[in-house]
């Protein structure tokens, strides 16, 4: 994809799930995929188990389509496709047209980071700390157990993984991502709803962020949560939407 900031994403995403899940990245000619072992599930507008998901950007929803049926070949398997574009509003209609639903939008938003980034909320009740062993992620875990840390990038340099703790109790946890010479990926960025409001989503991003400076970034990334969004959060660091991208599925199993 010509777009550098959805090619730090992708790039960012592709590294952290081939150490955490053992995915295996997918090149074609014009877009990308990556295929992880576990099935993950899609919800909306039909549910289903999949463990293909591709990636696209301002290219013919035709071209796109042959590509992937060139990949499965004869398989019968179940997707998802992320479209990166400026142009959504022409493309929508295309995939339509050739037997995709649209499931919904989101945004990979951006963030210019300072080399004096201001420091943390002054509150004393949060405190932040890194996830360095098995008993921390056990830990962490329990807050969100749907989406769980893995204990296979804790020794990695590129990866900063964290938790907070408000009062001594675990509230939250976040994960940057250190790749790329100009982009800081922010990664499962998610705090127990008993804890919101509290700060510790802003601790965690001010220490990735200053993590991420003392690395040599420029920019930082992220997408945010379809469901929650922390829209007021990210608006407060200065986070802007850079692109918008819409989530495929095919309207029935390939065949």
């Amino acid at each position: 994809m010509n777009e550098p900031v959805v090619a730090a994403f992708l790039n960012a995403i592709f590294y952290k799930n081939q150490l955490e899940l053992n995915a295996k990245p997918i090149k074609f000619n014009q877009l990308s995929g990556i295929e992880y072992i576990q099935k993950l599930q899609h919800p909306w507008p039909r549910s289903f188990s999949y463990n293909l998901e591709f990636f696209a950007g301002e290219i013919s929803p035709v071209i796109v389509d042959q590509e992937i049926h060139i990949y499965l070949g004869e398989k019968s398997q179940e997707f998802v496709l992320n479209v990166f574009s400026h142009n959504l509003s022409f493309l929508i209609p295309g995939y339509r047209d050739i037997g995709y639903l649209h499931a919904w939008n989101n945004t990979l938003m951006l963030h210019k980071l300072k080399a004096k980034n201001r420091g943390k909320d002054n509150n004393e009740k949060v405190e932040i700390f890194p996830i360095e062993n098995s008993q921390n992620v056990a830990l962490v875990n329990t807050i969100e157990p749907d989406y769980p840390a893995s204990t296979l990038s804790l020794s990695d340099t590129n990866i900063l993984s964290l938790y907070a703790t408000y009062e001594g109790k675990i509230g939250a946890k976040a994960q940057a991502v250190a790749i790329d010479e100009q982009y800081l990926y922010i990664a499962d960025m998610f705090t127990h709803p008993a804890f919101r409001r509290k700060g510790l989503s802003s601790a965690l991003m001010h220490t990735l962020h200053q993590w991420g400076v003392e690395r040599g970034c420029r920019y930082a990334i992220l997408v945010p949560s379809r469901m929650t969004r922390d829209i007021e959060l990210f608006q407060r660091f200065f986070y802007k939407d850079e692109i918008p991208f819409a989530l495929f599925i095919p309207a029935a199993i390939n065949s």
